[in-house]
């Protein structure tokens, strides 16, 4: 037998095909909680969760701010419409207290896409050595929310995306798809975020179980999830909380919920189209 050659890379052409394709259309999502709603939130906190004054202050002051990943679901004239989690604002509802639209506008919802981030870091070789470096971010408003789910719908005005000071950014957001069907086990998938500081964070991996209920995997039912969840071989850290997880044709079979032990779990296509409902589905284009 003649020698083999030994190969030059180790080379994954599909998930390289699908992180260049689809990155363009991942956001990142920060809430910050307005200054003239503190008072509301920590009364919110006292009477609904029976938090004592001294514990609402310290759980409010904590959860000023959080971020997560997001991404383009669909265009609407020069509106777009982003998909991310809810769990960011986990503190504030619960299974009998559920998480609400006006309690969501006690918080400021900013939005940057990552053509921003890459101009910044081209232009600033310093700029992760300041963590509050000053972004431009686009104001977005959620349209829809489900805790249940751990779904939130965002939308935001697209001429006013920025990709560096007083310029809109013109790059293309192309909205992701959804899957007609999870991917058989086994199968490999992508999930692209980005936490904070991280932009463009790529990772691949499998999917281990398509169904999973939420109680055969925590004790922890605080929540009221509901979602059929995808069980991954692949854990994300903070801030990688709704994004998308990819199949080989870089459609979104789920959207990530977090880690439980040692695995990922997400939220699969159904969930998500259970939550759009007809009415955003079409909003999005995904009827």
């Amino acid at each position: 037998m003649a020698d083999l050659v030994p190969p030059s890379v180790f080379s994954k052409v599909a998930h390289q095909w699908v992180h260049k394709n689809k990155k363009e259309s991942i956001m990142f999502v920060m809430y910050v909680l307005k200054t003239d709603c503190v008072a509301q939130a920590r009364t919110h906190l006292q009477n609904k969760f029976g938090k004592s004054v001294e514990e609402a202050i310290a759980i409010v002051d904590a959860n000023r701010s959080d971020c997560c990943t997001g991404f383009i679901i669909g265009h609407r004239g020069t509106g777009a419409h982003v998909l991310t989690c809810c769990h960011s604002l986990k503190e504030f509802y619960s299974a009998e207290e559920q998480l609400t639209r006006e309690m969501v506008q006690w918080f400021d919802i900013h939005v940057m896409c990552t053509h921003q981030e890459e101009h910044l870091a081209s232009s600033n070789s310093s700029l992760y050595d300041n963590a509050n470096y000053p972004r431009i971010y686009t104001m977005a408003t959620a349209v829809k929310v489900d805790g249940n789910k751990d779904l939130m719908l965002l939308e935001i005005n697209m001429n006013q995306l920025y990709r560096r000071a007083g310029n809109r950014c013109q790059r293309s957001h192309v909205p992701l798809k959804l899957a007609k069907s999870v991917p058989p086990q086994l199968n490999d998938v992508v999930m692209i975020s980005w936490p904070p500081l991280l932009p463009d964070t790529v990772v691949t991996g499998e999917l281990t179980n398509t169904s999973r209920c939420y109680n055969q995997l925590s004790s922890e039912t605080n929540k009221g999830y509901n979602m059929r969840l995808i069980e991954l071989n692949m854990i994300g850290r903070d801030g990688r909380s709704g994004s998308p997880i990819l199949n080989h044709e870089g459609e979104v079979a789920a959207v990530y919920h977090g880690r439980l032990h040692d695995k990922g779990y997400a939220a699969s296509f159904r969930d998500v189209q259970d939550f759009l409902g007809p009415r955003f589905r079409q909003m999005c284009g995904l009827t």
